[in-house]
């Protein structure tokens, strides 16, 4: 099934692609969340309007996600996890401890899909 999405959806695409997307995917989570339209030639004809409000707000995300990139510049998060007698963590710390951290030392929400990086084992 094709569909126009009308926002950024992670890992599948920009507002304003023309996506092939399993029915079932289309009908129970991108229709009812808003996030796509069925591909109609109506609909595609403003696919150009919704890509550029999409790099619209790319923008704008961007911009505060970088004033976030200069308040943590320099900065040093410690993280509590278990660890055995040599020193290697028996867990992992992810994006989403990271995100929480984050959040709570600046005061600005961020995402851990926001967040590219490496479990640190």
């Amino acid at each position: 099934m094709k569909v126009l999405l009308l926002e950024d959806v992670y890992k599948l695409g920009r507002a304003g692609d023309v996506k092939k997307v399993a029915p079932g995917y289309a009908r129970n989570y991108l229709m009812p969340q808003g996030m796509a339209v069925l591909a109609t030639p109506g609909a595609v004809k403003q696919s150009g309007r919704i890509t550029k409000q999409g790099e619209v707000k790319r923008a704008k995300v961007n911009q505060e996600l970088g004033g976030v990139a200069e308040q943590l510049a320099g900065k040093r998060f410690l993280f509590a996890a278990k660890a055995s007698e040599t020193r290697r963590l028996y867990g992992s710390i992810n994006t989403q401890m990271i995100a929480e951290v984050v959040s709570k030392e600046i005061g600005v929400t961020v995402e851990a899909k926001q967040i590219e990086s490496q479990p640190l084992r």
